[in-house]
């Protein structure tokens, strides 16, 4: 799927003009923000979800920290308060306000028109979206028309009203066709920066999520334009790109340099790219390849996800201890990372140790950690020992001989034969 497509569904799928059941289950992007049954303040909670929306929507697809302006103008970046609500009232016709636990803060399946789990307003003409001063809402300011960021000057635009047969008030279709727009300087840079940081460890900005003022200047500035026009014109299809940076002298390098002293002497850093950078494992494909090794991994694709086993003294904290996670059958459980269940307020323990991402907020690079914890775990976690064992069993029966085991213990860990010496 074109990335520019990609976004308008994840941002408006229940207002495009062929939208569907597919798309509208794209706009679940919104609707696994934060919500709370049972809020202190139902008037606060309202501007905390839209600050949960505008946050997750421009970090995401602009790279920009336009939740700052929430109350007052940005510090560093050209985003007055005003364009924090100008964004802010894109979203403000849907389902912000305080709803009922079995809808779980979303829409009704009527109002989506399908049985899933999406986001669309709930109704054409909302309330004024108010300028709140200091972000208080008990001081409400002047009220504020939905638009695009006016930091963009070259390309600023003003939200219309819906059509007169429209059941939504389309502002966020106007919003998507703006970020996506090939007019946009910062969509096609941000994403392209975030396909490098996937293949070298590190972005051309080496802070994925901001762009601005304050976040790290590009190290290749002319290279960065000339990937985010490569996306453009070849119709933002992200196929090609994946195949071009594969393709390329600099992910082809090794992480051994014959020069490597004199190198370090003038970029310790390796921001130049004269090396690949070695890189760990993260949380999923380390929990992948245990599974591999074990001979134990289930390929199947698509269907339902499975929930990993999670101790009792993890559970202990929830509020709802019996039925608020029950574990999958083990067998289910053996499949890929990618289909594990991920609760916002409940991190898989295994994954969290070895640095899974924030399931809070956007995470455009992850931290990477070595830290005891992480080998105490692979020794203590009774599901890294049962796997163990399975490898242990497959490797007894590949081979009558210690040679042949040696070799196949080595081929189930590593992936590959090992060498004479070792």
């Amino acid at each position: 799927m074109p990335y520019d497509r990609f976004i308008q569904e994840q941002l408006a799928g229940v207002e495009l003009e062929d939208k569907s059941e597919s798309t509208v289950v794209a706009t679940g992007f919104l609707r696994l923000g934060t919500w709370d049954d049972e809020p202190n303040d139902v008037e606060e909670y309202k501007y905390d979800r839209l600050e949960d929306l505008v946050h997750t929507t421009s970090t995401a697809f602009l790279g920009l920290t336009v939740k700052c302006a929430r109350c007052h103008d940005h510090k560093f970046d050209a985003i007055p308060q005003t364009d924090y609500y100008r964004i802010g009232a894109a979203f403000w016709g849907g389902p912000v306000v305080h709803r009922a636990r079995e809808l779980q803060g979303g829409p009704t399946n009527e109002e989506l028109g399908y049985d899933v789990l999406g986001w669309t307003d709930i109704t054409r003409e909302p309330e004024a979206l108010h300028l709140l001063k200091k972000g208080d809402v008990h001081q409400p300011g002047p009220a504020v028309d939905a638009g695009s960021l006016t930091g963009t000057v070259a390309f600023v635009q003003e939200f219309s009203a819906p059509p007169a047969d429209a059941k939504t008030t389309q502002r966020r279709l106007q919003l998507s066709r703006w970020i996506a727009s090939s007019e946009n300087p910062l969509t096609a840079r941000v994403i392209v920066n975030r396909l490098w940081l996937h293949y070298f460890g590190e972005g051309l900005v080496r802070t994925p999520d901001n762009f601005g003022f304050l976040g790290d200047k590009p190290s290749h500035p002319e290279l960065l334009d000339w990937l985010a026009r490569e996306l453009m014109n070849g119709g933002w299809k992200q196929k090609r790109l994946h195949k071009q940076l594969v393709m390329s002298r600099a992910y082809q390098q090794g992480s051994l340099h014959p020069e490597e002293k004199r190198c370090e002497e003038i970029d310790l850093a390796n921001r130049l790219w004269w090396r690949a950078n070695r890189r760990r494992l993260d949380a999923e494909a380390l929990r992948d390849t245990i599974l591999a090794a074990s001979g134990r991994l289930d390929l199947r694709m698509g269907g339902p996800s499975f929930h990993a086993q999670i101790s009792n003294e993890a559970l202990e904290g929830l509020s709802m201890k019996s039925g608020a996670y029950q574990a999958s059958p083990p067998e289910e459980t053996r499949r890929r990372s990618i289909y594990m269940f991920t609760k916002r307020g409940l991190a898989v323990p295994l994954m969290a140790v070895f640095d899974t991402c924030d399931t809070t907020a956007p995470t455009g690079r992850r931290d990477v950690t070595t830290v005891p914890t992480q080998a105490l775990s692979l020794l203590n976690n009774s599901w890294v020992n049962e796997e163990a064992q399975a490898m242990a069993r497959r490797t007894l029966e590949s081979s009558a001989t210690d040679r042949g085991r040696a070799v196949a213990v080595w081929r189930y860990a590593l992936g590959r034969e090992p060498t004479a010496e070792e």
